[in-house]
């Protein structure tokens, strides 16, 4: 039995249902365009589209990937500038060790930050009597206090160019 070569390449599929055997949509001229009107591919002009439901989504998700990025970007500039402040606000019980009453004020202060910072404003409350017609110097301890609501405090106080006092204490932070 001979059998045409046709039938011998057949397959399962119901003709309607072949993709091979459905017809092209037309000739070249007939196809849809991939460049819009406006010279941008339609993928991306039905992206960008105001009236596609799924633009929202993505300008919300831009949105949310702003503020996510602006708020990491915060976080990383106040942690450096708390870490500058405390490295100009706070010192080592060591270092407050290393000075003694009547080295000149120039040597102390070569061995201390300046103190300038936020940190350190208020510390003063609660505070022994500054020495008379002296200017003090008070920084934070890089140690616990004794309780959680106490800040060790250590002051420098300077009168005609000497340290006069030096003075260890607790404050209420």
């Amino acid at each position: 039995p001979y059998t045409s070569p046709a039938r011998a390449h057949a397959t399962f599929v119901a003709a309607p249902n072949d993709f091979r055997a459905q017809n092209c949509a037309g000739s070249f001229g007939e196809i849809d365009p991939v460049i819009d009107g406006n010279g941008l591919p339609k993928e991306l002009a039905k992206a960008m589209s105001r009236n596609m439901r799924g633009s929202g989504v993505v300008i919300g998700c831009g949105v949310v990937a702003l503020i996510v990025v602006l708020l990491v970007a915060g976080l990383i500039v106040g942690g450096v500038f708390l870490f500058r402040e405390a490295d100009e606000a706070m010192i080592e019980p060591e270092r407050y060790d290393a000075v003694t009453v009547g080295q000149s004020e120039a040597e102390v202060r070569r061995q201390l930050p300046a103190g300038e910072s936020f940190l350190t404003s208020g510390v003063e409350k609660g505070a022994p009597p500054v020495p008379e017609g002296a200017r003090c110097l008070t920084l934070l301890s890089t140690e616990f206090g004794s309780s959680w609501d106490m800040e060790p405090v250590f002051r420098f106080c300077f009168k005609d160019g000497e340290l006069v006092e030096k003075e260890s204490f607790e404050v209420e932070s």
